[in-house]
């Protein structure tokens, strides 16, 4: 998760934070209980703040002070000592979200609503980092469907949380963004038939099947993978009534590029705080991310390339 995702999540709840209110009544038996008349803002600050997973600790110290915080609806209820320890975590909790907000506000962090952020593949090397910056200036610069656009792409921040790599469009319109988008769509299709085949050239090498259907497996793969860079990218250029040869190819050179770093980790997203309707062309999280295994199946054979070199 970006830094900077935290930021706006706490920003976010600290807007609306509700103070606890408390009713005392008193039960059957004559005891003294405490309903939290407020419960489903809190409960709903909570669930909010889950995203932020520093906070994860914090967070489930709030919630197991009473059961009805696991639950979408109820009033929670309190004896006197689990109501003072509710006050107390509620509280600390409230101290780590402001502390995040104003340690933004003192940085004075410029909020960036006319760009799109990009997450490094893990592991990089200078080396990597070098080539990455590279082609993605290439991309940029050399596609057609950003460069017949007005305004420039540029770099304004760097992010943790791993390395994330922050960009405005400097001058021009949304429909740079767009085009990005589309893009990422086009080479997560090609990088899709990429991870199937590593998947599938993995599961052969596992059974042992013999070297020599091992390649022919491998060079259908490869004329398959080139068939479909080609659609892809007749498909985009066609989208944008580009026609000239020169141009075509460096529309498949682009998705081409995009499709090898996403292949390896790579992911675009919109900036957090870009209008709704230019968040919603870019791939969700839950289709760009590649999951852990795949991460270790690439690693595992990156290793075995290099050891064979």
């Amino acid at each position: 998760m970006r830094l900077q995702e935290v930021y706006y999540i706490c920003k976010d709840a600290a807007k609306a934070w509700p103070e606890p209110t408390f009713e005392e009544k008193r039960a059957a038996g004559g005891g003294v209980f405490y309903v939290l008349k407020n419960t489903a803002p809190v409960v709903e600050t909570l669930n909010k703040l889950d995203e932020a997973a520093f906070l994860a600790e914090r967070i489930e110290k709030v919630r197991t002070t009473a059961i009805r915080f696991r639950q979408l609806d109820g009033i929670a209820t309190f004896d006197g000592s689990a109501k003072t320890a509710f006050s107390k975590e509620f509280s600390e909790l409230k101290v780590g979200v402001k502390t995040v907000v104003d340690m933004f506000g003192a940085m004075n962090y410029a909020q960036n609503t006319n760009g799109f952020d990009i997450k490094l593949p893990p592991n990089m090397s200078l080396a990597d980092l070098s080539k990455c910056a590279k082609d993605l200036d290439t991309i940029f610069k050399q596609c057609p469907i950003l460069a017949r656009q007005d305004g420039d792409i540029a770099l304004t921040d760097v992010d943790v949380g791993s390395i994330w790599l922050t960009f405005a469009i400097v001058g021009g319109s949304v429909a740079i963004l767009k085009g990005i988008a589309e893009l990422v769509d086009k080479a997560m299709i090609v990088r899709s038939h990429y991870l199937t085949t590593k998947t599938q050239m993995e599961a052969a090498r596992g059974l042992k099947i013999a070297n020599d259907i091992i390649e022919q497996q491998k060079n259908v793969s490869e004329t398959v993978s080139k068939a479909l860079l080609e659609k892809v990218a007749s498909e985009l250029a066609d989208k944008h009534t580009i026609s000239a040869p020169e141009e075509i190819e460096h529309v498949k050179h682009s998705i081409d590029l995009l499709a090898n770093w996403m292949s390896k980790g790579m992911e675009i997203y919109a900036a957090i705080q870009a209008p709704p309707d230019v968040k919603a062309v870019f791939s969700p999280i839950e289709k760009q991310a590649l999951p852990e295994e795949t991460m270790r199946l690439l690693a595992e054979h990156d290793e075995r390339s290099e050891n064979t070199d």
